[in-house]
This record gives C-alpha cells, structure tokens and sequence, in this order.
C-alpha cells in the first residue's frame, strides 16, 4: 500500500486539493445519498485536507505529479492519516498532561466559527484598523468581507447536483461541480491582501512540515491559499475567518517585529466589542471602562459592568499564544498562555480583592464613583480573542466563585442563544459556582447544553452518584455532542434549524413573566426564585393548580431552605379581587405566625393577562387589615380565618 505521502506526490495537486475541499463541504451535508456509508468522515477529511495543504506548500513536486485522483486513492488517502493520527494521539496521551493536551489540540485543529457569527472577526474586530489597512492595501475590513463572503456564495453554488454518491462524484468530479469557485477573482478589493496570506507549492522548507502536526505550518506561515501562476485557490473556506485576524496582522508586520499601533488599537477594539455585547444583552446595565483603583498598589480593569445588582469584573486579552507546537516547544506555550489567561485572572482578583478590602471606589477618566458589590454577586470573567474554546471551559471549575474563562465567540454565542437577560445572569452565577468532581468539558456549548436542560445544572452535576473509589483524581468525561448538538445545528444552519427551546418548568415561567422591569423587587428576589429546586416549584404549581378552581380561592405557600442556612418563603396566588384581598393577607399571617424564622414572603400573583411580583413583610400594616369588628367576623364566617384586632 502506498504511503500517504507517494499519494500526494503522484496526484495532481490542484485535483486533489479541489476534491478534498468539497468533500469536506459535502461530509458536513446532506449532499451525499450514501455519506454514512462511507469509510471516513466529516472530521477526518478535513485533517486529511489540511495535511495536504501544508504538505504541498513545504515539497516540490515531481513531474510525476499530474493523476487526476480516484475515489479509491483519496479513500486510502484519508483513511491513512486518520489512522496515522489516532496512533499519534494514543501514544501521546500518556506524556501530556491535561492542560498541555488540550493546547496541543486548539493548535493542530484549525478551530470553527459557527456561520452566524463569521462576520465578526471581518466586520468587528478589523474594523478598528481600517485605515492602517488601506493605506497599504487599499481595501478595508468591509471590502475583506464581502469579497469573502463573495468567496463563499460562488463555492455554495457551484455544485449542480445533490443526492449523489460519493463514488461517482469523485470519479466524474467535473460533471458535478465548477472547481474554477476555488479561486480568488484579481478583481477583488483585497486580491493585494489575499496574495500576502498565499503560499506556493514547495515555497518552504520540508523541515517545516510535521507530520503530527501539519496545520501548525499554515498557521505559522499564515498562508491561507495556495498559488498557482497568479491565481490564488482556497482550499478551505473555514480557515478564513477563523485566522484571517492572525493573518493581516502578519501583513501589518515588517520582517516579522509586531506592529505598536496594530498592538494598541487591538487592545482598545476588543474591549469596546465585549462593552457592547454585554450592553446589548444587559439591557439597562452599566459599563465602566479602564477604570483605576488602588492609591499605593495601583491597578486598572477593562471593565466593570454592573447590572441588577450584580456586579462583572472583566478582563479582556487580545494576545495570541504562541504559534509553535506544545510537543517541541512546551515552555514557551505555557508561558504565553500564562501571560494571556493567566494574568487576565490575577488582575481580576486583584480588582476583586480591591473591592472587598477598600470598598468599591474606581476612577474613570478621572471622575471617582462606587460601584455596587456583595461577594455572592461578583462575577469574574476573562475573555480571550484567541481560539481556546477547547481549554478554557473546565480551568479552576473546582475553586468556589472561580475567574469564569470564555472565549469572545463562545460569549456571543452563550448571549445571544439565552436572550434573556435574567437568564444570562443566572447562567454566569451557574458557572462560577464550584464543581466538585473533575469533569472533563472541553466546550463552553456543554455547559449551555446543560443550562437549556436544567437551569440548576450546577447541583445536578454534583449530586451525581459515583463510585466509592472515586476521589479528586478521577476525571469524568461530559460528551458534546449529548449537550451541544442542537445549539450547533442551529447555529450552523438557522435556517433548517429553530433554535431550541431552554426547557422552564411552568413555575420558573411563571418567575420571568413577574419579574418584569427592572426595580429593588426585582432585583431582590431574581435569582434566589430561579434557584429554588425544580420539584418545589413543581409541587407550588401542583397546589396551586388543584386549589384554585372558579369558585374556591386557596393561595399556596411553601419555604425552600439553602444550604448556606438561608430560606425563602414564596406564595403562589391568582389576582385578589374584593374580600379575596383579605384571605390572601390571613394566609400570610398564619404562615408568619407558624415560621418564626420567616421574616417576610415573595409572593407570585397571576391575574390571566400578566404575572407579577410582591413583597410581604410579617410586620406590614396591611396584615392588621385595620378592618371593624364586624367587618373581621364577616371574613371569619366566610373564610374560616379568625383574626386578631388591634386597636
């Protein structure tokens, strides 16, 4: 059997690469009749895609090299390397630790932006450095999309067919498909700038292909697209947008020294796209910027966003980690890693431990002000602008009220899926809460798979029965794809796809309806309704539903307890109308009277056309109703309820 690298060398590049390049499309469709059919998969064509690319920009080829490939030949092709990878990760595994494994794995993974979101590293992130672009490129990052986005529409529609074999669309490729979509038109506003991320074939040395790790080249390198005479093809469209942020700062650079403005105004767009996201989706929250703090020790944090009494202390890190392997260049991983994330979670405790020390004194732009804190509602947070969605997720999940670790893209997709604002707060207070088992969660999707089942996933995961054996060493794997599935179809295809549902019980419903607006009701008693177990909510609603039928009128109130000692009494009843006024206040009473320890009751009223929220304290006035004598015998004689007169 021929070596995949005799395959490459005998093809036709240019063949093999288009073929590559669709099927990886197509394995991620439902353009094949016979796809789950088929020896390699989605995944593995789209390694075996990347091999290539880097393989042929690092060998000069033979002029042996001009078969047009056949679907038996790319088969074996693929199904090599993948074999040659699951042995490659076999025997690795035992030498790397977690954290060097999972950086090993975002540098030879090219990483994926979901297709609603591509936009924004063109239209968002460059945008603060259009005009250093187009005074060497004449374009700018609007010109970058659309000519991508171009790109994109004429690869799509390029295939003529679906409900084909694999077989034959390999073997008859031109019958189905006009591989000419592949190439960049010289017309393009950003040809200049595209030539620059292009590599020609055998352009660099064979040293610098590994074979463990072959996208590491393109991502050194920063060569999106092969070229060919003056004709620029892209073999991979998903490479784009994912690196195109890496790659026109490379553009920026001279002899490879780091640009000091590109560096500067990086630092100042990042933080302004995490400001408005979350002011976006916080509605009615504030953000406050670059503030200082400290007299003798001095610090400053990107941002403050406060919001229904919480409070975000956030860090923003635009840095990128070192392009090189973790396998021959491990201390230089760690150490840029460290200065990213790293630092960004010292300087959140440091504002944390500011806060909690000194008080909540900041300055911005010179003017001081105080923000609003309690240490059970801060919430730290580092975002990084780096593709580290498959390392971020489970670091210090075992520390009570953890630096929540997010990439900007996860955030997008984390706010825009909840579209909620009370429900992304509880999502973020969920998040921060410690684990008590090592899960291994290798994306942020599966803790948002998680909130969507059960917005309390946190407890759910602790009261997992494990083994006696089982201790802090042990390490339990969460599938992604139980969690994520859903979430990602939609966000691949939203067109096919409705985004799914967060799963409510009728009483958590019931919670959001009531706590509308934003004021000191609302604001108190949020989250501690949304965290009440799921069973007592179900049994209020259950008491509630049975009790109140169109003649009787039974208010239901119950007290959950929290395992730091707290409670929270909650009434569930319809709208009080006339004397049902005065029942609704005896019941109060009674509970008071019989819970000591309960000093006041949130009480959830549904009137038909809205729901909303009130607060009764056991020494309002309104419970001595004030009423005659008479008037109280007339309630006891209907209701049952004697009640005591004051005078």
């Amino acid at each position: 059997m021929e070596t995949p690298d005799k395959i490459i060398q005998s093809c036709d590049p240019l063949d093999l690469l288009s073929k590559l390049s669709y099927l990886k499309w197509l394995m991620a469709t439902d353009a094949f009749s016979d796809r789950d059919k088929q020896p390699f998969t989605f995944l593995e064509v789209k390694y075996a895609l990347h091999y290539v690319m880097s393989y042929l920009l690092s060998h000069k080829l033979g002029e042996a090299a001009n078969q047009s490939i056949q679907y038996e030949t790319i088969s074996t092709l693929i199904c090599a390397l993948a074999q040659e990878e699951i042995n490659r990760k076999f025997n690795e595994e035992a030498t790397l630790d977690k954290l060097s494994g999972k950086l090993q794995y975002t540098q030879k993974d090219s990483g994926e932006l979901l297709p609603l979101f591509y936009s924004v590293p063109f239209r968002h992130i460059l945008e603060g450095e259009d005009d250093i672009i187009s005074a060497k490129y004449g374009c700018n990052s609007n010109d970058i999309l659309n000519d991508f986005a171009t790109l994109v529409g004429a690869f799509n529609n390029s295939v003529r067919a679906k409900g084909m074999k694999v077989f034959d669309f390999v073997n008859r490729f031109n019958d189905y498909c006009n591989s000419s979509a592949l190439a960049i038109q010289k017309n393009m506003k950003s040809y200049g700038l595209f030539k620059t991320m292009s590599g020609r074939i055998g352009q660099f040395a064979e040293d610098e292909f590994d074979h463990g790790y072959p996208i590491s080249l393109i991502k050194k390198f920063r060569k999106l697209f092969i070229r060919v005479d003056d004709i620029l093809y892209c073999p991979d469209l998903e490479l784009v947008p994912n690196l195109i942020v890496r790659c026109v700062e490379r553009a920026m650079q001279q002899d490879k020294r780091q640009n000091p403005e590109w560096d500067l105004r990086m630092k100042e767009r990042t933080e302004k796209l995490v400001n408005g996201a979350l002011s976006h989706y916080f509605k009615g929250g504030t953000y406050h910027a670059n503030s200082e703090f400290g007299q003798k020790e001095k610090g400053e944090s990107d941002g403050l966003f406060e919001f229904l009494g919480h409070l975000f202390i956030i860090e923003v890190k635009a840095g990128k980690l070192s392009p090189d392997p973790v396998e021959s260049n491990n201390t230089t991983v760690h150490q840029s890693y460290k200065a990213t994330i790293g630092k960004g979670t010292k300087q959140c405790d440091k504002a944390e431990n500011h806060i909690l020390e000194h008080g909540g004194k900041f300055k911005e732009d010179g003017h001081e002000f105080r923000v609003n804190y309690d240490i059970e509602h801060i919430i730290k947070l580092v975002i990084s602008f780096e593709d580290l969605s498959a390392v971020l997720p489970d670091e210090n999940i075992q520390t009570p009220n953890h630096t929540i670790l997010m990439t900007y893209f996860d955030l997008l997709i984390v706010l825009d899926y909840i579209n909620e604002p009370i429900l992304s707060l509880k999502y973020f207070l969920e998040r921060r809460k410690a684990l008590e088992h090592c899960w291994d969660i290798s994306d942020e999707m599966i803790y948002l798979g998680l909130f969507s089942d059960d917005m309390n996933f946190t407890y759910r995961l602790n009261s997992q029965p494990f083994s006696s054996s089982a201790d802090n060493s042990t390490n339990f794997v969460l599938d992604p794809h139980s969690f994520t599935h859903e979430i990602e179809m939609h966000y691949t295809q939203p067109e096919r796809y409705p985004k799914p549902k967060i799963h409510l019980s009728e009483f958590q419903r019931l919670v959001l309806a009531a706590l509308n607006g934003k004021d000191s009701i609302s604001s108190k008693w949020a989250m501690p309704l949304l965290m009440l177990p799921t069973q007592f909510g179900d049994k209020l609603m259950l008491l509630f539903q049975r009790n109140n039928c169109h003649r009787g009128f039974a208010p239901q109130v119950g007290m959950a307890g929290f395992a730091n000692g707290k409670h929270i009494a909650v009434m569930v009843s319809k709208k009080h109308i006339g004397e049902q006024r005065y029942i609704y206040y005896a019941i109060a009473n009674r509970f008071f009277r019989k819970h000591g320890e309960a000093k006041e009751i949130v009480s959830l009223i549904v009137d038909g056309q809205r729901s909303h929220l009130e607060e009764i304290d056991h020494s309002r006035k309104e419970l001595n109703y004030q009423k005659t004598l008479d008037a109280l015998q007339q309630i006891e004689a209907k209701f049952g309820f004697r009640q005591k007169i004051y005078k």
